[in-house]
């Protein structure tokens, strides 16, 4: 039940169902059963660190979006300022 459930999460690339299934992990009654979570869980690895890469892309460009309008909304003088 649980393998079908985390294939399912897998494949759907739910990162909260994966999450969940994690924090369920069953004893399991064969070496067959052992094997195949293992591959799954390698999967998941390999989904939730896409994941974290495509977030950490995402994060990036909305940084560079944000200091572009902000340098766009600052006040530029082309006069000599000499005040002090």
């Amino acid at each position: 039940m649980w393998l079908q459930q985390f294939k399912i999460a897998l494949a759907q690339q739910n990162s909260d169902s994966i999450s969940k299934l994690l924090d369920e992990i069953p004893t399991f009654k064969s070496t067959s059963q052992m094997k195949e979570a293992q591959y799954l869980l390698a999967q998941a690895l390999e989904l939730i660190s896409q994941f974290k890469d495509e977030t950490a892309q995402t994060l990036s460009q909305i940084k560079q979006n944000r200091d572009y309008f902000a340098s766009m909304n600052t006040s530029k003088s082309s006069k000599l300022d000499v005040s002090t």
